[in-house]
């Protein structure tokens, strides 16, 4: 049959006089070009697809949120008595010591709060013959007011990269969360204590099999600084008010030796028990003296140790889980969370934002000027923590947690009158928590509720106060939070 067809074309074709036409092939459609579609990388985990035309996988991702907040305080600076005097009302006394205060008195009286935040992250993966190269950025943008905010018209209306690095054959380099840390932004609303630092990091690591790994890193010190470093100005006599030592005015330096962080690491996985860390940081307090030509220098070394361990419970619920961790730092307050807004919450009496104290170690050789020799006296202190996380039902779950921390000064920085630039002990409970509903995939309601409490030791006489000023405060902070994942 199929010669008979080929005879009859090729007959047809004959008559029409066409050359050759016992070689003709029927007409076909024509091939269109190949098209690459997108593939899905199943190598690095769900959701990596390769880029077309590469070997490499990419995951997009990210959120959209939206907090409320509002906040009850007693023992409230600035109101119905008098605010808090202006720093030229004290002799002798040096501007932080009564400024920060009042502004921060401020902003506090502030009840209600709102924020919104966005993020996307891009997370590339390629399989090379040494191990995975990864890329990994994080574009984060915030609008925030109130408390929830810095009452900073720029850091409350940022656009930023978040987090931006490289990871090849154990080389972490960029900005990364730090290694130190253990379990940072312990449940949602990111309010518990404890190091949570995002940082710029070169670091090692070397994983050594059945869940253990060490890194060793070298952090931006910068970022772990204080705010500033405890000083005043030379001793004014105060009538009424008992003799203060006499301290220098110092500030931070350069940053001449990074942090130095190194850790351990023990992680079963998801299937396993759950996993535990120690982590250890070096931490350099370089200062200088800016009141004079030639004026002293001090340097001082700080350090932190925290031990972390979560331990998931499947045998209550899956999911179910619990956190504890604790960190004991000296001249290095960052690393326990510790920060101005120590006393943020309460608005109570506080001043617990630097890691030392500049005291003055021979009397200054002129009235006035305090550019002599000092010492570093650094402030210590330690902070506990744990969390419990429940799934009452697969799209219900309660996280409960607490939190207690000090951060305590020596007896120079103690002893100086706090009107005068002084430093107080202080300690702070902290506890809350929250239910998390999520009524459809990627959509999650949350409210949580949390309380704090401040108590503080300052040395001062009652009388150089304003009225209602209170040396402890507590707080109540309830937040509701929409959450859109994708």
């Amino acid at each position: 049959m199929q010669e008979i067809r080929r005879l009859f074309i090729a007959a047809a074709a004959a008559l029409l006089g066409i050359p050759g036409a016992g070689a003709v092939e029927l007409p076909s459609k024509a091939r269109s070009p190949a098209v690459d579609y997108v593939r899905i990388c199943d190598a690095f985990g769900k959701r990596f697809f390769y880029i077309p035309g590469t070997d490499t996988c990419l995951k997009i991702s990210g959120f959209v949120r939206a907090d409320y907040g509002f906040r009850n305080v007693t023992n409230q600076f600035g109101i119905a008595g008098g605010n808090v005097p202006a720093p030229t009302e004290v002799p002798g006394g040096i501007d932080h010591a009564i400024g920060d205060v009042e502004s921060d008195s401020a902003a506090s009286r502030q009840s209600s709060s709102f924020a919104v935040r966005s993020r996307v992250d891009f997370d590339a993966r390629t399989k090379t013959e040494y191990g995975t190269l990864r890329g990994f950025v994080g574009i984060q943008s915030d609008n925030r007011s109130g408390f929830l905010g810095e009452n900073d018209p720029i850091l409350d209306n940022l656009v930023k990269v978040d987090k931006v690095y490289i990871q090849f054959a154990g080389v972490t380099a960029g900005r990364v969360q730090s290694f130190f840390d253990f379990y940072a932004d312990a449940y949602p609303l990111d309010i518990s204590r404890g190091s949570d630092e995002s940082t710029i990091a070169l670091a090692y690591t070397a994983s050594f099999g059945g869940g253990f790994s060490a890194t060793i890193a070298l952090e931006d010190s910068v970022k772990r600084r204080s705010t500033g470093i405890g000083s005043l100005q030379t001793n004014v006599p105060v009538p009424g008010l008992p003799p203060s030592p006499e301290f220098r005015s110092a500030v931070h330096g350069g940053s001449k030796v990074p942090d130095i962080v190194g850790v351990l690491l023990f992680d079963a996985g998801e299937e396993g028990w759950g996993r535990a860390q120690l982590s250890g940081a070096y931490h350099q307090i370089n200062t200088v003296n800016t009141n004079a030509v030639g004026a002293a220098k001090a340097n001082a070394a700080g350090w932190a140790v925290q031990a972390g361990v979560l331990i998931n419970l499947p045998m209550l619920a899956k999911g179910d889980e619990f956190y504890a961790q604790g960190a004991y730092a000296v001249g290095a307050k960052n690393y326990l969370g510790v920060d101005e807004s120590l006393g943020d919450r309460t608005n109570a009496l506080s001043r617990h934002d630097v890691d030392a104290v500049a005291v003055a170690t021979a009397p200054t050789a002129l009235e006035g000027v305090d550019g002599g020799p000092y010492k570093l006296e650094k402030g210590r202190g330690f902070n506990v923590q744990a969390g419990f996380l429940h799934y009452w039902r697969p799209n219900v779950r309660q996280y409960v947690w607490t939190a207690y921390t000090t951060w305590n000064y020596g007896a120079a920085a103690r002893n100086a009158d706090w009107l005068r630039g002084g430093f107080n002990n202080g300690k702070e409970f902290f506890a809350g928590t929250g239910v998390i509903w999520a009524p459809v995939t990627n959509l999650e309601v949350i409210a949580d509720l949390s309380y704090s409490r401040l108590t503080q030791k300052i040395n001062t006489s009652e009388n150089a106060l304003p009225p209602r000023a209170h040396k402890n405060g507590s707080s109540f902070t309830g937040r509701l939070r929409l959450l859109r994942k994708f």
